[in-house]
């Protein structure tokens, strides 16, 4: 029996000191909810769910970018359906002039409503979604996943496409190299200008010209030969007969001005006679079936995003539970670990009590 050293009390001090951390480590993963508390507890674990909450967070980035796309296809198709309405009720205007019976009063009355449609369908070319073009033509890199993949959203192209601006042109083709003579009100082209009697002509916003003309205003050609021509005012004209009114003079020209840059644009499109009403009908057909295509195009894509989508959210729920199994504390199986150390605490620091009067027997062999 010996006093000094008490080998019983320092056993039970470490298993005391075992059952206290143990005890300290239980109620941190019953407080946080996870069972790596610190990078000891897993370190493997630690490393893979690191990574996986680091992939979780690109896919929500993903995700918002899907959704984005979606949103943005959603309000091309809000535009294309109303200019697939305007381009139908263009064609409707267009089928109504081409009547025989109508006169050009008739006529004219439907073309400034078949103006303000093509008018309307032009601006719609120009829209944008957060300072993005929606219908210049360009390709949308959209990412589809967590490592960067992207996912190309093919543009809708209203401003060069071939369809749509023949049915919208109502400023066609430039006539270059004009000279304009004040003497004789003749205007000359340096090349043929392919022009017909009838064919109306403006001048593009912008452009310096003989203050007799005015910028965006329609003026009427009487052809002279193929590089001369003159032309008429609309209370000069008889869009019917595509001659001047009563044989009237040309709209004066008050300086000789020659410009080499100078442009004209003709060709408008129109349906004030019979004939450019047949012409219109067949554009605006090609333009309705383009709308069509596209739109059908628009609506592929909205499904293949859609799909995109939910693919994206499955993934990050079985991407959390992952993280959940290797991380998140079972808090049923932690309470009763945390139940065993508390216990094993309470004891441990009895039998220290107990262990720590052991040497006191030592004292009765002495007092005897």
């Amino acid at each position: 029996m010996v006093i000094n050293t008490n080998v019983e009390a320092a056993r039970t001090a470490n298993n005391l000191n075992v059952s206290q951390t143990n005890l300290a480590k239980s109620l941190s993963r019953l407080s946080s909810g996870s069972r790596i508390v610190n990078p000891s507890d897993d370190a493997a674990g630690l490393a893979v769910s690191s990574r996986l909450r680091s992939q979780i967070k690109r896919l929500d980035s993903a995700l918002s970018n899907v959704v984005n796309a979606v949103s943005f296809t959603q309000t091309q198709d809000g535009f294309m359906k109303t200019v697939d309405k305007a381009f139908r009720r263009m064609g409707e205007l267009a089928m109504l002039a081409r009547d025989e019976t109508k006169s050009s009063q008739d006529r004219a009355l439907y073309d400034q409503e078949f103006q303000q449609l093509m008018d309307y369908i032009n601006d719609t070319t120009d829209k944008e979604f957060n300072s993005v073009q929606l219908f210049d033509g360009s390709d949308i890199d959209v990412t589809i996943d967590s490592e960067g993949d992207v996912f190309q959203l093919g543009g809708i192209d209203m401003q060069n496409s071939v369809k749509y601006q023949e049915a919208l042109d109502n400023v066609g083709p430039e006539l270059t190299n004009l000279s304009f003579n004040a003497g004789t009100d003749i205007i000359t082209s340096g090349s043929p200008h392919n022009l017909s009697d009838g064919d109306v002509v403006r001048l593009p916003t912008g452009t310096f010209i003989t203050p007799t003309f005015t910028e965006g205003t329609d003026y009427y050609v009487k052809v002279l030969s193929s590089n001369t021509f003159e032309v008429y005012t609309e209370d000069q004209w008889d869009i019917e007969a595509a001659a001047p009114i009563g044989g009237g003079t040309a709209h004066p020209i008050q300086n000789t001005y020659t410009g080499g840059w100078l442009q004209i644009y003709s060709d408008r499109i129109h349906i004030q006679t019979a004939e450019k009403a047949a012409e219109a009908l067949i554009l605006v057909k090609n333009a309705i079936s383009q709308v069509a295509q596209d739109r059908a195009a628009l609506g592929a894509v909205q499904s293949r995003l859609n799909f995109t989508n939910e693919q994206l959210s499955v993934t990050k729920e079985n991407l959390s539970s992952a993280i959940s199994r290797i991380a998140d504390v079972d808090v049923a199986e932690e309470a009763t670990q945390y139940a065993r150390y508390q216990i094993l605490v309470q004891s441990g620091t009895q039998m220290l009590t107990q262990a720590n009067q052991l040497p006191n027997a030592a004292l009765q062999l002495l007092r005897n």
